[in-house]
């Protein structure tokens, strides 16, 4: 619920399955709700994600055209740095990063990209959301140290793998997350906790090639 006035970046990860997509889009209706933002999608997949076309998002999914797009907002940034008003809200939503990351000509530069938008973007108004199966910081592009400048939300299996090295078996907050189809944990910039998935938290049962959403919220877009 205070997921707006928290994040300064957000790091969305799970295995295939666990709602990522869907928790992605129910974020971008909250951070929305209340001031309309630009929002672009980066997701070199984009053709099996149908959600951003339901949503009526700008989407690329070009290789290329996502580097260049990245770099493009670190320019924005040294911008918005020089300026007494920032403009428009920008919220950029970046899907396997890892993926991409090995596609970049200048993989190096879009990995500082990242960082800077994680540590200052906010401040400037842009948003960056980062939608990964690995919740590695490496294969993100992130270092650890600037990790923690993100919220980070894990589902599913991540959140499981979490779990068990935060709280002991018997803990009831372990017990809960083992017992739930669609387990969420944040971490990173806010204190550890579990949370109840925003659109599948009412589903008993896990099933990979999806369960219907609950709750989406519309994106208010400029």
């Amino acid at each position: 619920e205070n997921i707006s006035k928290e994040a300064v970046g957000i790091i969305v990860a799970g295995n295939s399955g666990s709602a990522k997509t869907c928790l992605t889009t129910w974020l971008l209706g909250k951070l929305t709700q209340n001031n309309p933002a630009q929002v672009l999608v980066l997701d070199p997949h984009a053709n099996r994600n149908l959600l951003w076309e339901e949503l009526g998002l700008t989407t690329i999914r070009d290789f290329n055209l996502i580097e260049q797009q990245l770099i493009k907002l670190e320019e924005l940034l040294d911008n918005r740095r020089n300026q007494f008003e920032n403009g428009d809200t920008v919220i950029v939503v970046t899907e396997e990063l890892g993926a991409c990351l090995k596609n970049f000509s200048e993989s190096n530069r879009v990995q500082r990209t990242l960082e800077r938008l994680g540590s200052e973007g906010r401040k400037y108004g842009l948003l960056l959301i980062s939608v990964n199966t690995s919740s590695n910081c490496v294969d993100i592009g992130i270092s650890a140290q600037n990790r923690n400048n993100f919220v980070t939300i894990l589902c599913g299996a991540a959140a499981r793998d979490l779990v068990e090295m935060m709280w002991k078996i018997e803990d009831m907050r372990q017990r809960w997350v083992r017992g739930t189809a669609y387990p969420t944990v944040i971490a990173g910039a806010v204190p550890r906790c579990v949370a109840v998935h925003p659109t599948h938290g009412h589903h008993e049962e896990f099933d990979i090639l999806g369960k219907e959403p609950k709750g989406i919220l519309p994106v208010n877009q400029k």
